[in-house]
């Protein structure tokens, strides 16, 4: 029974610095939130481009977070959109070679100056 008793003021110790972190974590949950809406009010209703990183980085962070709570704070993307993301079946836009995409030599298609 002592030993029990003798933890009681470390128990309560604990709890207090956690409830410490939780309150000033969720203060910067919220700024970041208001933030994040000042900011897309800024941008208008134009549509986001997000690059292959940025997708990804998005889906990574999303998907621990769950459907409900985006549903709650996602304020760039529909929560759908940052789980599909996030899906193994989801690729990048260019699947081929990285100069596959280029823009063809100008000329009549050599790659070497003609030599006189």
């Amino acid at each position: 029974m002592k030993d029990r008793e003798s933890g009681a003021p470390l128990q309560f110790l604990i709890l207090l610095v956690a409830g410490f972190l939780q309150r000033r974590q969720k203060m910067a949950i919220e700024y970041l939130l208001a933030e994040n809406r000042v900011l897309r009010e800024r941008l208008g209703p134009k549509r986001l481009r997000f690059t292959d990183a940025e997708r990804r980085m998005l889906a990574e962070r999303g998907k621990p977070v769950g459907r409900r709570l985006l549903e709650e704070i996602a304020t760039l993307a529909s929560p759908e959109t940052l789980l599909r993301w996030g899906t193994d079946g989801w690729s990048p836009r260019s699947t081929t070679a990285a100069g596959a995409l280029r823009r063809p030599p100008a000329g009549n298609g050599r790659t070497q100056p003609r030599s006189w």
